[in-house]
């Protein structure tokens, strides 16, 4: 009998001291792949030593400016993974005064909204950011990550640069501006038209699901159950409402007294709707999925008594549809399983 035996792929994965450093300076790296791991092999491209197989390498110098890939292949003894860092390590001329530069990955924010931030600075080994008005309000990171802002307002932003020969200081007045989450919106329901409060911009939801192409301050409903509408302002800032339960007017749970049966439910192929004594000259069919979009429709002038009016399916996913039958004074909905 053979055996297969899957084994494991280890990550790499690995981290340094610090990233910028002077000319001639040294760096200190440090495995992060993991336990399982057996054997690891560095290599540091313009460093010195140029490669290693440690775990934890010794102490790295690099004597000539420019940035410099790390590349880490990790094996657990049977799998292997590589990763290379690319530009990882950047070595500055410390002989000259840094000159302090970075751009921000937003500037326009909603209350509650975070942003990072990408250091551009010249000749830079340390980092002292300043951000009034957000969590963290400062940072000594070379490029901060998660700076949220909360509090609707206007905010400067400060990065102070240095290296062994001096500092600069970098201040971009007004470079956040924070917007008020809206208000909480709100609808009415109007017979089966569902409308929402004023905003800029609409999307309403089914559940949890974006109804497409439901983006008006209005939407008819065109099934009963729990809606919502996610509201966007002028400064692109949206607030949700919450859930509330709308029951379609004029439609009745297909029952005893409706003037067709359906079969078979659940369906597969096709959905047949059994018409008995009638004597109504206009039906319209209506087949929707569980978020509301019409998925077929159809109207027929006249249907005789006793007429089995198929309906295809075979294009359908699978799940939960609703078939509403209409005349010009009553409709039905029945639920179908496909």
């Amino acid at each position: 009998m053979n055996l297969i035996t899957i084994r494991t792929t280890p990550v790499a994965n690995f981290n340094a001291a610090t990233t910028s450093i002077c000319q001639n300076g040294c760096v200190n790296f440090s495995n992060q792949s993991g336990a399982g791991i057996t054997s690891w092999r560095w290599t540091f491209s313009g460093g010195n030593p140029a490669a290693s197989i440690s775990q934890n390498p010794p102490t790295v110098c690099y004597g000539n400016i420019g940035n410099y890939n790390v590349t880490l292949i990790v094996s657990n003894g049977f799998c292997s993974d590589t990763l290379t860092q690319n530009s990882y390590i950047h070595v500055v001329n410390c002989s000259l005064r840094p000159t302090a530069n970075f751009i921000s990955s937003d500037t326009g924010l909603c209350g509650g909204a975070c942003v990072d931030f990408v250091d551009l600075s010249l000749n830079s080994t340390g980092w002292q950011w300043q951000f009034p008005g957000a969590t963290p309000s400062t940072s000594t990171a070379e490029n901060p990550t998660s700076v949220c802002y909360s509090t609707p307002g206007t905010y400067n932003v400060t990065l102070i640069t240095t290296n062994t020969t001096g500092s600069d200081t970098l201040v971009v007045s007004n470079l956040i501006h924070v917007s008020a989450i809206p208000t909480t919106p709100s609808f009415t329901q109007t017979g089966n038209v569902l409308t929402s409060t004023p905003a800029s911009q609409y999307q309403w939801y089914y559940g949890n699901i974006p109804i497409s192409g439901a983006t008006s301050q209005q939407y008819t409903a065109t099934l009963s159950g729990y809606y919502s509408v996610m509201t966007t302002d002028a400064n692109g800032c949206s607030a949700t409402s919450p859930q509330s339960h709308v029951s379609l007017v004029g439609i009745e749970e297909a029952e005893m007294s409706a003037p067709y049966t359906v079969y078979p439910n659940p369906a597969q192929s096709f959905l047949y709707v059994h018409f008995g004594q009638t004597n109504i000259s206009r039906f319209t069919f209506e087949l929707t999925n569980s978020i509301g979009q019409i998925v077929f429709r159809s109207e027929e002038s006249s249907i005789a008594s006793q007429t089995i009016y198929p309906i295809n399916l075979e294009d359908l996913s699978a799940g939960v549809y609703f078939l509403t039958v209409r005349t010009e004074k009553r409709a039905w909905l029945s639920r179908i399983v496909h």
